[in-house]
């Protein structure tokens, strides 16, 4: 349930502020569990005593720490996308209007 109300609200949020339909309902990308294993990452690295995270020889073979830096750079693409779709079309609303000031 949570993932459909999950998906559901990147719908929303898609299409209200960038007039993009991620059609998360209907078609599996993995962008919605890919920001919640993100999100995940964050909050363990949040309450860690020590930041595992930064050790080299942990970043290399761990296939945790190599998994978030996959799904990271993937949802780094998508946002760039949404960007430079927002840049092109100025008549978008709030995004637009953020873009245009920066």
């Amino acid at each position: 349930m949570e993932s459909l109300f999950s998906r559901l609200t990147l719908d929303i949020i898609g299409k209200a502020l960038f007039k993009y339909d991620f059609d998360s309902l209907t078609n599996h990308t993995g962008i919605v569990e890919a920001v919640y294993t993100v999100l995940r990452e964050a909050e363990d690295r949040s309450v860690a005593p020590l930041p595992y995270w930064d050790i080299l020889i942990f970043k290399d073979i761990s296939p945790q720490q190599e998994e978030r830096v996959l799904l990271t750079r993937s949802i780094n693409e998508t946002l760039d996308d949404l960007i430079a779709m927002c840049k092109v079309n100025s008549s978008m609303s709030v995004v637009g209007v953020c873009l245009a000031v920066t």
